[in-house]
């Protein structure tokens, strides 16, 4: 379970279905799957989070890379 990613969720008060549909412009479903581990985000996907919550390299290294 990608725990940091579902804290940042959290923290910005969206819904499973508010982030897959304004952030990655997925279905619940898929990213419910991605933020449980069952499937991978993709290059493209990681880079509109990263641009979307303003991570840091280095944040997003820890939040879909390991």
């Amino acid at each position: 379970m990608n725990k940091e990613l579902k804290k940042i969720r959290i923290d910005y008060e969206f819904t499973q279905k508010d982030i897959a549909e304004k952030v990655f412009g997925i279905s619940k479903s898929s990213y419910c799957k991605k933020e449980k581990g069952i499937t991978k985000f993709t290059v493209n996907e990681i880079k509109k989070a990263k641009d979307f919550f303003k991570l840091t390299d280095d944040e997003v290294v820890k939040i879909f890379l390991t």
